[in-house]
């Protein structure tokens, strides 16, 4: 028999079930590292922000970046997702693997110039159609010439991703994130600049990125181009296009529905309380939605790989969990007083939105399944039904509730996009998901969360932080007391803390 953590393959050869688990964590946390200091970078500028840029002028940056982020991605055409996907599973030698990355780029590149073309020629009706002025032509002008830098350095990152090069992804993006901080707080803070500034450290911090990223690359693979890898990007890439639109649509089109019914103040003060909902997608999603596919395609032909999937599920929500109740409980302490006083009625939709991107990591984690399965373009139409009901949900509840009511349809469209990922999963690659054991997260989650309400309702100031952080720090414990841990968990734990006592 073969040891705990060990699977039997086709040949009979011993595969370590702990070894994806484990790259998949290096990778995750190298990430997350990552993830973390561009949330702080966000937490440092956002104080800024919101004392130095009044509401109004900041609904119109959220307006004009949204509108150019599902511009740039229609013309990317879901490059970067396709990367990923080619380098894995469609080539066939080295030299196709080193051409992948500049071959997608040299594809989608004339529709990307094409793009920015049209919006500095057409600034001024297009602004006006965005924010209901011309007057902020200069700014979408500066933002085009920034979302063509940025999709540029996302394939980049994506190349870098697809070659399991975490390291060398993780240099470039504090590089990146490290410029943008330095750059806005000199122009908003020392200039005084505003909004002007903001977009004005984005569009340098973006073209010295992508230079950065294209050196890293080497000048072989800057200008290989292997025509037979077009096919196969376009394939997958354009596959996935109506998904990621539908996930623009689930992300920022609740910004012009809030423009429609309210005005500029409500937008900017949601979209500063949507930014700290984020924590739940840079901290956990986004990190594991960059390591898990490589990892998961990878390991798709090993036999076991099933518990794997499972296994790897159990762990998300646990970490998830975490993470949703800690920022939950920073929502009514200390995001308050990060914000300032014009901005903190966006705090309440920040649990909402951190529930509704905790629900994104689950369809993540599911749709590797569905891809090996074949069926892409039913995960898309998945994704345009959630995209619609999220329009839907919008419309009924924005003009009643306001941010609140589309925080709610957010977390609406992500329930029905992961209720349907996992059904078609489960018919296109079945897992036996540990319920048990998820269902145990679950339960000390809402005990955990009934507690954090009721210290809410009797502490303030710098008592209800401890009390908050205490309760928190017991939500471990009440997940180990419900029986969560393993037998074979266990040994493995006792195995690793007896080596390192050794070492």
């Amino acid at each position: 028999m073969p040891e705990p953590g060990l699977t039997v393959t086709m040949s009979g050869a011993l595969v370590s079930e702990t070894g994806p688990l484990r790259r998949l964590m290096s990778s995750s946390m190298l990430y997350a590292a990552t993830g973390l200091l561009q949330q702080l970078v966000g937490f440092l500028l956002i104080p800024v922000y919101t004392r130095l840029i009044p509401p109004a002028e900041y609904g119109v940056l959220e307006l004009l970046t949204a509108f150019l982020g599902v511009a740039m991605m229609c013309v990317t055409l879901g490059m970067s997702s396709a990367i990923n996907k080619v380098y894995h599973r469609d080539c066939e030698t080295p030299e196709q693997r080193r051409a992948v990355l500049s071959t997608a780029m040299l594809t989608v590149l004339p529709a990307m110039l094409l793009l920015c073309a049209a919006m500095l020629a057409l600034a001024r009706p297009a602004s006006a159609l965005l924010t209901g002025s011309e007057e902020h032509a200069g700014l979408l002008r500066i933002a085009a010439a920034s979302s063509i830098c940025y999709s540029l350095f996302a394939l980049v990152l994506g190349g870098f991703r697809a070659e399991e090069r975490v390291r060398a992804y993780s240099t470039l993006s504090i590089v990146q994130f490290s410029l943008a901080l330095v750059l806005n707080l000199t122009l908003v803070v020392g200039a005084r600049l505003g909004v002007r500034g903001v977009l004005l450290g984005n569009l340098t911090a973006n073209a010295g990125a992508l230079v950065v990223g294209l050196v890293l690359l080497g000048p072989g693979r800057r200008l290989a181009f292997d025509r037979r890898l077009v096919t196969p990007l376009l394939a997958f890439g354009i596959a996935v296009v109506p998904s990621m639109l539908s996930g623009w649509v689930m992300d920022v089109s609740d910004r012009y529905l809030l423009r429609l019914f309210r005005d500029l103040d409500e937008v900017a003060q949601y979209a500063v309380g949507y930014k700290f909902g984020l924590a739940v997608q840079l901290l956990v999603t986004w990190p594991f939605q960059l390591a898990w596919p490589a990892i998961a395609f990878g390991i798709s032909r090993e036999e076991g790989h099933e518990r794997t999937y499972a296994r790897v599920l159990t762990y998300l929500v646990l970490v998830l969990t975490f993470i949703l109740l800690g920022v939950t409980a920073a929502s009514t302490s200390v995001l308050p007083v990060l914000v300032g006083e014009a901005y903190v009625v966006g705090c309440t939709v920040v649990p909402i939105i951190a529930a509704a991107y905790a629900l994104n990591a689950l369809q993540y984690c599911v749709s590797p399944g569905i891809h090996i399965g074949g069926r892409t373009r039913a995960l898309s139409i998945v994704a345009v039904v959630a995209a619609a009901a999220n329009l839907v949900f919008g419309l009924l509840l924005i003009p009643s509730l306001g941010m609140i009511g589309a925080a709610w349809a957010t977390v609406c469209a992500y329930a029905l996009a992961v209720a349907g990922a996992i059904w078609l999963a489960q018919r296109s690659h079945p897992v036996r998901y540990e319920y048990g054991r998820l269902a145990r997260i679950a339960a000390a989650g809402l005990v955990t969360w009934g507690v954090m309400r009721l210290a809410s309702a009797e502490s303030a100031g710098w008592w209800l932080i401890v009390e908050q952080a205490g309760v928190l720090l017991a939500f471990p414990l009440l997940v180990v007391l419900s029986g969560f841990v393993t037998k074979e968990e266990r040994a493995q734990l006792a195995a690793f803390l007896q080596r390192s006592a050794q070492a």
